[in-house]
């Protein structure tokens, strides 16, 4: 194989390997955190119906699958929870989160209680 031959399938995998290493697409993104005011009615209206008692205390939005969803947490009495609700206002899910999630009780194992949206 000529080295002009070898730089080129060198390029070609080196740029692939970028591909199937990048970590996210770019239509899949981490949260970004939104002020409780700049949340949608709907999706506000939709956490709050999901968890008799639930007030909504920070809100990300992050993108899944090409769709925005909106992951809100927030307290029903003393516990708080992560109602993830899409756009539209339907509910995805209802987790409560357990002490161990916040890392209150590090090396103990992490549980959730998840309810999931029909």
């Amino acid at each position: 194989m000529s080295d002009f031959n070898l730089r080129r399938w060198g390029t070609a995998a080196a740029l692939l390997g970028l591909g199937l290493l990048w970590p996210v697409s770019a239509e899949e993104s981490k949260g970004e955190k939104v002020a409780l005011d700049q949340v949608p009615a709907v999706v506000l209206e939709a956490a709050t119906k999901a968890q008799e008692g639930f007030k909504a205390t920070e809100v990300e939005k992050e993108m899944v699958e090409g769709a925005v969803v909106y992951e809100v947490e927030g307290k029903a009495g003393d516990k708080t929870y992560e109602i993830k609700v899409a756009a539209d206002g339907k509910v995805i899910s209802a987790t409560e989160e357990k002490a161990e999630d916040k890392g209150e009780h590090a090396g103990h194992e992490h549980k959730k209680e998840e309810k999931k949206a029909e």
